[in-house]
């Protein structure tokens, strides 16, 4: 489209508002998060430059002059815009430097067959065929991406290549990333290899601090819901220890109760026998439910026991009238012979008075 990217411009970065123009355009017709633009803007970059290298072959270097090229100009094309193309390639410095770039295009070896794949779904799709999930190496991915996909022979330097990688590998004791540095040579700024066009050495520092901070993040959430799994059996432990203990504890309190009730009724049971039943209340109160005619308290005991709390209760109160009175008694014979006693006291201490002063 030769309103967003006009083939007028022989840089990518020289194209003026992107922001305003391709990516609003994008986010129209996808749903793109805003840390996407950056890699929006790479893929549709090679896009543009695949796009002019198309032009270049078949409408410029396929035709000798002008005329012809402007006859078979495309459509989609303004003409102004074909012309101004046409007229920079046939510039001499501009096709010298075209001819050395492909030179050094030609000395490229081992080039990849993914094909329009990025290298972010290959990495992506290796990533997920591993049992850890970690990401892969760059010996895998430059592995993976070197294999044909139609079942073709790879080039003899590129078989070469994966061969002597694998070998350092498995033989040298070298990790991946270190057989692949001695194969290809330490990175150089810019983009790191096997990781795609957005990726930088700095980007991937990063990214790799990222994960080890994520990591310990998650071996501390870890830890800590192990520690409350570790509280919370210790407290239910805690709790069916303490209701077991309540339970022993009502089992303790009725077979006292019903001790208390047998003695009052007087019915001649061994004290001995109760106690015992106290000090193991789980055997001996299932002995009470079980044995019907030693222990268990059937309607006519209980109005028994009953009757015989009514009596009691009488006996008491006439015991205690009885006292009542006995001590009242007491009390009155006291005072009559402490009265006496002073009344004689008195009189003799003042007969020894009226001696004395007559």
């Amino acid at each position: 489209m030769s309103d967003l990217c006009p083939l007028t411009y022989t840089n990518w970065k020289a194209i003026p508002k992107k922001k305003e123009n391709i990516w609003a355009y994008v986010n129209k017709k996808y749903i793109v998060p805003e840390k996407g633009e950056k890699v929006v803007y790479a893929i549709i970059n090679d896009a543009w430059r695949r796009y002019k290298y198309s032009i270049k072959r078949n409408h410029f270097t396929k035709y000798e002059n002008l005329h012809d090229r402007l006859k078979n100009r495309p459509d989609n094309i303004p003409e102004a815009h074909f012309k101004k193309l046409m007229n920079y390639w046939s510039c001499e410095i501009v096709q010298k430097i075209s001819q050395q770039n492909a030179n050094i295009t030609a000395q490229q070896k081992c080039r990849h067959r993914a094909g329009p794949i990025s290298f972010a779904i290959i990495r992506e799709k290796l990533r997920a065929a591993k049992d850890d999930r970690e990401p892969p190496t760059q010996a895998e991915v430059f592995i993976e991406t070197r294999q044909s996909k139609r079942g073709s022979e790879l080039d003899q330097v590129t078989s070469n290549t994966i061969t002597n990688l694998q070998n350092l590998i498995i033989n040298s004791g070298q990790s991946s990333d270190e057989a692949f540095q001695t194969v290809f040579g330490k990175e150089k700024p810019g983009r790191v290899r096997c990781h795609g066009r957005v990726t930088t050495p700095s980007l991937l520092k990063r990214n790799k601090e990222i994960a080890e901070i994520e990591m310990k993040h998650a071996a501390e959430v870890k830890n800590l819901t192990e520690k409350v799994q570790e509280m919370r059996v210790k407290h239910e432990m805690l709790e069916t220890k303490h209701s077991e203990e309540m339970s022993a504890i009502e089992r303790k309190l009725e077979v006292l109760l019903r001790v208390v009730l047998i003695n009052q009724s007087n019915s001649g049971h061994d004290m001995g026998d109760m106690v015992a039943l106290l000090s193991t209340p789980n055997e001996n109160n299932n002995a009470l439910h079980s044995s019907a005619s030693a222990h268990a308290l059937n309607n006519h005991a209980v109005n028994h026991i009953a009757m015989g709390e009514e009596q009691s209760n009488d006996d008491l109160e006439e015991e205690d009238d009885e006292q009542l009175y006995d001590d009242l008694e007491e009390d009155d014979e006291q005072l009559y012979d402490d009265l006496e006693e002073e009344d004689d006291e008195q009189l003799y201490i003042d007969s020894e008075d009226e001696d004395y002063t007559g």
